[in-house]
């Protein structure tokens, strides 16, 4: 694997911790169903994870799917033992920042993962070097972030690639649109201005129903451009509580807030459920004080 041979002249991390699975405190409830011939749609639970990024996808056939991991190496295993997760058809690690792939490594090491996609930057960093050697002993497929479509189990997921002249992670993010039908979601990762920039003037961005905002609400990681593309009715903030980077700014609010519009926090809704139909309606869920 090109990447695990970058790093070979670093020593091998310390043994994974393990932490056994914890059951839900609070049940999440269901979204409802969409209609007739599309009962279960896509659902995606943006999961309180604290300070970090991570979204757990379900197909409509049933396969499951993750884009980042949250900050810590044992909350996200235990939401995919919760929620019932044994597989992952694939994860993506949006960049490679504790926040965004610090749960991978665990999960790695506990369950099959068939595919992954990171953004290709090489980091010194311990926890990019876990990641790189747990997909390495997984033998998982690593796939690179080029511009393609990636389908799995009736949902397709629209790539878009690092912006090439990125000179840190954040601006080296992979951004992803998932479709269904005429549902659509994006996540962009912590992609900054000018990495964004790059996305809407290429006119990659597409309008949306749901946004994953930007770097757990950043005043840098939301354009007036990148709302104007995408008009979502749902914006989502993953945040943690009382965190020290005052996150999300008010500034990146104002930009979203619209009269039509939803913006749910992690930090104050919980885990936020949502059931992405193929007619484009979609349905959702929260639950405060649902982390494993």
């Amino acid at each position: 694997m090109r990447i695990l041979a970058l790093l070979l002249a670093f020593p091998l991390a310390v043994a994974l911790a393990q932490r056994p699975a914890a059951a839900l405190r609070v049940a999440i409830p269901a979204p409802a169903a969409c209609v007739a011939g599309d009962p279960t749609g896509i659902l995606i639970h943006f999961l309180d994870i604290g300070q970090g990024d991570a979204a757990l996808i379900r197909a409509p056939d049933g396969r499951h799917l993750m884009i980042d991991a949250g900050p810590d190496r044992g909350t996200a295993l235990r939401w995919l033992r919760t929620l019932g997760v044994d597989s992952l058809a694939l994860i993506i690690g949006s960049h490679n920042h504790l926040d965004h792939i610090g749960g991978f490594p665990a999960i790695l090491q506990a369950i099959p993962v068939r595919n992954a996609m990171e953004n290709g930057m090489v980091t010194t960093t311990r926890i990019y070097r876990d990641f790189i050697y747990a997909l390495e002993r997984r033998g998982t497929t690593l796939l690179e972030a080029t511009p393609r479509t990636l389908r799995i189990g009736g949902l397709e997921l629209e790539v878009l690639p690092p912006w090439r002249q990125a000179k840190e992670q954040n601006d080296a993010s992979i951004g992803v649109v998932v479709r269904h039908g005429a549902f659509r979601a994006l996540f962009t990762g912590d992609a900054e201005l000018e990495a964004l920039a790059h996305w809407t003037g290429a006119k990659v961005i597409p309008r949306v129903q749901v946004v994953k905002v930007g770097h757990h609400g950043s005043r840098n990681a939301t354009t007036s451009a990148l709302v104007r593309a995408t008009q979502p009715a749902l914006a989502v903030i993953s945040v943690g509580a009382g965190n020290t980077y005052k996150h999300p700014h008010p500034e990146a609010l104002a930009r979203w807030q619209a009269p039509d519009r939803s913006i749910l926090r992690t930090d104050q809704a919980g885990t936020i459920a949502v059931r992405g139909c193929a007619d484009g309606s979609f349905h959702l869920s929260t639950q405060r004080g649902s982390a494993p």
